[in-house]
Parts: structure tokens; sequence; C-alpha cells
């Protein structure tokens, strides 16, 4: 699947691993399709649109993740993420992804590491930008890239772009540092009439300069019953090989004293291909 972001990379491109989605885990987007661009509240510190940081400027929270292929027992990612309110700069998110050691390893390697920081300009409209650290399955090399987006918020609805790898420099073993401009655009669009529930819809892989990357399609929705527990799903449609392939999301989430656990699984024509686990709080 092509993905903004780059930490579709890691997952894609490394043979060791059995998670298979085009992001780090979090139970929340995985069971909404891995819809987010659009998506204000509760920002992820590794994927979210980095706008979205500046609509939730009062906000700390700190995450735990897992992610599974098929089976728990499957090799996978380890995710710890936290964002911080607004403290004259901007509110900001920052995460860590570790690919879980494999057997005859002792010890996990860090995939990916981001940044993002938002801030709100008016009521209405929100600014962010974000840099992320990657390194993709065996290959000596490492890479930097940066994100913007933006978002608008219009009560209700919510509206966001979102610019990934707007930069991506290569560097490693004997090479020069190699800075390209290969920006990839998604749009996004979310709706919540109340507290209780949200529907959302993105259009990802945009204006893609290589022409490398076909748009792909996601959408989702949230409902909490009682306040106390949410039921989520989603679906994803791409081109494989000039047919339309669907992918499906659900997911569930248990709202705690301060946060919430969630759990979330992706199953695509063979099965399940992706678990997330998260545990969140929130300050």
């Amino acid at each position: 699947m092509a993905a903004l972001c780059m930490v579709a990379l890691v997952v894609l491109a490394a043979p060791a691993m059995a998670y298979d989605a085009p992001y780090p885990p979090n139970a929340r987007l995985m069971g909404m399709g891995w819809t987010y661009v659009g998506v204000a509240d509760k920002p992820d510190a590794a994927c979210s649109n980095p706008a979205a940081f500046g609509v939730n400027e009062g906000e700390i929270s700190f995450s735990l993740g897992a992610g599974f292929g098929g089976s728990l027992r499957d090799h996978g990612l380890l995710y710890a993420g936290v964002c911080d309110k607004d403290r004259g700069l901007g509110a900001g998110g920052l995460a860590f992804v570790y690919q879980s050691a494999a057997d005859g390893e002792t010890t996990s390697q860090l995939r990916y590491a981001t940044y993002r920081l938002g801030k709100s300009v008016t009521d209405w409209l929100s600014l962010g930008a974000g840099i992320g650290y990657l390194r993709i399955g065996d290959d000596p090399r490492s890479f930097v890239t940066t994100d913007i987006g933006v978002m608008f918020n219009l009560g209700y609805l919510h509206a966001g772009v979102q610019a990934s790898g707007v930069t991506k420099s290569t560097f490693g073993e004997d090479e020069p540092l190699k800075t390209e401009f290969s920006p990839e655009f998604a749009v996004g669009l979310s709706v919540k009439p109340s507290k209780s529930f949200m529907i959302a819809a993105d259009v990802h892989g945009l204006a893609r300069r290589d022409g490398a990357i076909e748009p792909w399609y996601s959408g989702g929705a949230e409902i909490w019953i009682a306040d106390r527990i949410a039921l989520r799903g989603g679906a994803i449609a791409e081109k494989d090989d000039g047919d339309w392939a669907m992918s499906y999301t659900g997911g569930i989430g248990l709202k705690t004293r301060q946060g919430e656990i969630g759990y979330s699984l992706m199953g695509k024509k063979g099965g399940v291909s992706a678990q997330s686990v998260t545990v969140s709080a929130w300050f």
C-alpha cells in the first residue's frame, strides 16, 4: 500500500516483520481505517496531521502500543509517544517506533522517530510541521523526512491537508548526504456532530511528482456507547495490479479513568494482516 507517512516503508520493506499495515500501531486510527488527515481530536504523535496538535493546544497525553501480524506471537512493532500542550511555540508530539527483537537477537531496533508541532493561527485555522528519522529493514542508509499540514476548524466539521515527504534526505555508509523534494499529498474530512459519534474520509497519494504512487482512499467511523465503550470500523480501497483491492478494519476502545485501552485489527483477502493494542492516558 502506498502511504503518506514514510514509516510505511518500515513495515512493508522489512521482511522479518509480520505486522502488515501502513503506519505504526495505533488502535484508534487502525480501527477507523487509518483515516486521520481531517481528524482533529486525540492526535497521534507518530502519524496524525501535524496541524491537529494546534487544535488540541491544552492537551497532554502518553501512549504505549504494540503491533502484530495475524497472531500475537508474530514479530512486530513497539511504539511510545507523548504529546505536550502549547508552551509558546505550539503543541507537539514525540514518538519512537521500535522493531521488536527477532529470534537470535537480544535488543529491539529503532526504526522510526518523529517530532510534530502544531499551532492554532485563528479559531478556524491551524498549521503544523514535522520531521522524522527512518531506517528500513537491513538497509545501512538512514532517511530524514519532513511533513507539513493545514487544518480548518469549522465547528462540527474539520478539513485537513497534509504533505508528507516534502523533503527526504538520505545518508549512510560511504554515501554523501542527498536531499530530494518529493511531496505526497492527502486531504481529509471529518464530521463530529456529537461527542459520541464521528465519521471521516481521506484521499491519500495525491500529486506525487514521480507518479510512483496511485491515490488510495480510506473511511472510518467511531461511536461511543454510554461514554465508556468505543466501537470503530473502517475500510481502505487501493488499486492492486489495476484492480481495486479492499481492506477492512475494526476495533474497540475501553475508557478508563484518565485514558483508554484500545484494540483493533486489519483484514485483507488473505486474512488478518495486522493487530494493534494501545494504552493511552490524557492529562
